[in-house]
């Protein structure tokens, strides 16, 4: 199966946001928009994988949850990858406690890498995705409406399978780490 390992979104962000990717939407086209319930800030991602790799990558990250506490983070600007004239994918880049999400970050790879995960190459840069431009547009040069900054707090890793579909991709989550309770809830099991 295809996986990630995100920082699960509180509700009223995604709320927030698929506002804003509604508004923008009306604005643009040529843009492959996220549904609100897959908004997150992606940490790794594994690409396909079985069930046995994703019992490795939990017991690598046993404990994690106990390292850190909900943090309180706030959306910053519209932005894009790899840059702004030449925009590929639309995001929301975040402040506050940057510095934080960059060390659980370099955390979890170093404790993915004893489970024979590769690290990744690029620099990390906290964000979440809001759409993929299917051709070059000047999407940042039209009027965006200003991100609302209200400050919101992370407390949890989720590992997510995603399925690719016509009208995009369809997360589900398998299984979630906590901060500083270290509890893991299987999703979807009682």
């Amino acid at each position: 199966m295809r996986t990630f390992l995100a920082l699960e979104l509180p509700d009223s962000v995604k709320t927030r946001l698929s506002a804003t990717i509604d508004l923008l939407s009306r604005r643009t086209s040529g843009i492959r928009w996220v549904k609100p319930d897959s908004l997150h800030i992606t940490l790794k991602f594994f690409g396909e994988v079985d069930e046995s790799k994703t019992r490795e990558i939990l017991l690598a990250l046993n404990g994690i949850g106990d390292c850190y506490t909900a943090m309180p983070v706030k959306l910053k600007e519209f932005d894009a990858f790899p840059d702004r004239r030449h925009p590929r994918v639309l995001v929301a880049s975040v402040h506050e406690e940057v510095d934080n999400i960059k060390t659980i970050f370099h955390d979890i790879e170093n404790r993915l890498e004893s489970a024979g995960i590769e690290k990744e190459k690029r620099d990390f840069v906290p964000h979440i995705t809001l759409g993929r431009v299917r051709e070059a547009l000047p999407v940042l040069k039209q009027h965006t409406e200003p991100l609302d900054q209200t400050l919101f707090y992370i407390d949890n890793l989720v590992l997510y399978s995603s399925t690719l579909t016509r009208e995009g991709a369809i997360h589900e989550p398998r299984w979630e780490i906590r901060f500083k309770k270290g509890t893991i809830n299987e999703k979807g099991r009682d």
